[in-house]
């Protein structure tokens, strides 16, 4: 009986997980921020740009919709997209293989492509990071990756040597980087 009962509450929640990754039931997902709206930042010649793609049920990304949307940006527009094929086809000329997770983003910074991979959602966000200071740290150490520190400070950590574990301080460096640099990739 306990076996039944079991099984089909994991049948259902995996039939709910499906249809919200299919977009068909969306419960308590939400849309993306509209302060975000898709393609229509400022992408003249001597503004720099930072490109987010992300999936309107995806948690994680509306988190981080919602941070950026919050910054006052300075030659720095963000471009937002949720065209996985055309960011496939963008970061493959950089020699960067997408997985197709998101939230994913990305720029070139002096030649160099930078990706932040990930975003902690709203529950998982403890002061910037994802679950808390002091986790990161120690995933970053099992990635094997190097931590990035201001003042002795752990800020985030390079899982690569162009690719960032996603949480606020990271996206705070590459936009600081691209308030300092023009960062564009060629389409």
């Amino acid at each position: 009986m306990e076996v039944r009962i079991v099984l089909g509450i994991f049948g259902i929640a995996g039939i709910l997980f499906i249809l919200t990754a299919l977009h068909i039931f969306s419960g308590s997902s939400k849309t993306p921020n509209p302060a975000m709206p898709e393609n229509t930042s400022n992408t003249s010649k001597n503004v720099s740009v930072i490109y987010i793609a992300y999936s309107p049920s995806c948690p994680h990304c509306y988190h981080l919709l919602e941070y950026v949307s919050k910054l006052n940006l300075k030659n720095v527009s963000i471009l937002t997209t949720q065209n996985g094929r055309e960011v496939y086809a963008l970061l493959k000329k950089y020699n960067y293989n997408w997985d197709f997770g998101v939230p994913i983003v990305f720029t070139e910074v002096n030649g160099k492509l930078i990706v932040i991979k990930g975003y902690p959602s709203k529950e998982q966000d403890k002061e910037g990071y994802f679950m808390g200071e002091e986790y990161e740290r120690k995933l970053c150490e099992s990635f094997g990756g190097k931590k990035e520190t201001s003042n002795g400070k752990y800020l985030f950590c390079w899982v690569k040597s162009n690719e960032i574990l996603g949480n606020k301080y990271a996206i705070d460096y590459l936009i600081n980087l691209c308030e300092e640099n023009l960062c564009r990739m060629e389409k």
